[in-house]
């Protein structure tokens, strides 16, 4: 692969003389005659996929692919079912329409990763919003989309074609002025209206649920997928509630999206315990929740919108896919999908972790946190306090999560602050503990270190800045 540590083959043989280190201290360090570290790779049992995932495009290589496959993702969005396309006559199915999409799915699966797709987009004789491809379907129409989705999924539920995971509609919770038909959203939202047409989206939803579990009892279906334009926003929450009011039980699992930092934290934060509130407000706390999207973005989908410039924020974006993973974790999301994995640039505003250039793949720093940041999590469990709400007092403050693996405990450790340089806290542990730190997740290799408590006191001082850093004590 082309992105192993060029040392590889010449430290295996290092392997036996480091039998003595613990089997879960997989970034071990040897240290050269230059002084300098060098790190082997994982030996032993790879624990299995973290629950997060990638959208991967129907159009993406066999290269991204591979890249894709070595940050072990649970899950990818493999692409849309795009109703217009396939049932353009009423009544006729243009499976054809799908090719791609079935071809992605087989090496997806032959990858080891479980594909979900995302049903939406109305044909045109069934469209209330005439001539948008965004719309809602008629209220008469809604039994063709559900005759539509219960022959889908059947298409979907054997062999290599295998699809447990749907999606309904993709930010559905736009109005038809704010977005294009070419953006792949959806237009159900009605400001007019209290619910901003969440109760609509809700009876829809009800006969996709019943159509996809009278295909396959045992997939599963992610409603809401909603844009999430802030944190307390109106449109959004209006929305829900609706949603919720007529489709309570009529979704597996409540999907949103979540894009880069807000106020004192990341929006992901944000939404999750924002919209955990609604749905505590209908008995439905113990619901599952994903983020069906989340990265960090320009502000625009041109280069200038990158602040201060592009280079300071493409280290910025090494930082968020560094914690990002940990967060979700905490927050006991049921997954998270980076939106978008491969893409030339802008793509959607620079948001991808691989950048097509003349025809090569370059991972960015961003690319390589994302993928450290999970063989780091991998089989690691929340233990830490419940999130809560960031304050302002988190701006500068040493955000630390907990984490139980099988013989050790993890903490990552950052501040949010973009503008901090660094500090050093201090970390409790058994005397003598053995510790392995991990900083510079940008890097292509673990940057691992030994970090143990050498002078056998209980305590190691830890230096963290904004480019979060996992020190693992082990047992």
């Amino acid at each position: 692969m082309p992105h192993k540590h060029p040392l590889v083959f010449m430290l295996l043989a290092l392997v036996v003389l480091l039998n003595a280190l613990p089997a879960a201290a997989h970034q071990q360090a040897a240290a050269s005659s230059a002084g300098q570290r060098l790190f082997l790779p994982m030996v032993g049992t790879v624990p299995g996929p973290n629950p997060f995932g990638i959208d991967f495009s129907i159009y993406s290589g066999e290269e991204e692919l591979q890249y894709g496959v070595d940050a072990r993702p649970k899950w990818a969005r493999a692409g849309d079912v795009v109703w217009s396309q396939i049932e353009a006559e009423r009544g006729s199915y243009d499976w054809a329409q799908l090719d791609l999409v079935d071809a992605n799915i087989r090496r997806l699966r032959a990858a080891g990763v479980e594909p979900m797709l995302i049903i939406q987009q109305t044909p045109v004789w069934a469209q209330s919003v005439p001539g948008r491809l965004c719309s809602p379907p008629k209220p008469e129409y809604l039994d063709d989309m559900a005759r539509f989705i219960e022959s889908l999924v059947t298409r979907y539920s054997s062999n290599e074609l295998y699809v447990k995971y749907w999606e309904f509609w993709n930010e559905p919770d736009f109005s038809p002025a704010n977005v294009q038909d070419s953006m792949g959203i959806g237009c159900w939202g009605d400001m007019r209206k209290p619910d901003n047409g969440g109760q609509y989206y809700g009876e829809a939803l009800k006969r996709a649920y019943a159509a996809v579990k009278a295909a396959n009892p045992s997939a599963l279906v992610f409603g809401g997928a909603l844009s999430s334009f802030g944190v307390n926003d109106p449109r959004n929450d209006n929305f829900v509630r609706g949603m919720l009011t007529t489709a309570p039980n009529a979704f597996d699992a409540f999907s949103f999206h979540a894009y880069g930092e807000y106020g004192y934290g990341d929006l992901l934060r944000g939404k999750t315990l924002s919209y955990r509130r609604i749905l505590d407000e209908f008995g439905l706390q113990k619901r599952p929740m994903i983020a069906t999207e989340v990265a960090a973005t320009c502000v625009s989908s041109d280069v200038s919108g990158c602040k201060p410039d592009y280079a300071t924020w493409v280290s910025r974006q090494a930082n968020y896919a560094a914690r990002i993973y940990a967060v979700a974790n905490a927050l006991d999301l049921m997954g998270a999908f980076w939106y978008t994995f491969s893409s030339e640039n802008p793509g959607y505003r620079f948001s991808h972790l691989l950048e097509r250039q003349d025809g090569k793949i370059v991972p960015r720093p961003a690319y390589y946190a994302f993928r450290n940041s999970a063989q780091l999590l991998a089989g690691a469990q929340y233990i830490g306090p419940p999130l809560q709400d960031a304050t302002a007092d988190d701006k500068e403050r040493v955000q630390t999560l907990i984490f139980r693996k099988a013989t050790s405990t993890l903490y990552v450790m950052w501040v949010p602050n973009i503008e901090f340089s660094r500090t050093i806290t201090t970390l409790k542990v058994s005397p003598g503990a053995k510790i392995y730190c991990t900083q510079k997740l940008e890097l292509p290799y673990l940057n691992t270190y030994d970090c143990s408590d050498t002078r056998k006191i209980g305590v190691i001082d830890v230096v963290v800045n904004s480019l979060p850093q996992y020190v693992e004590v082990f047992d």
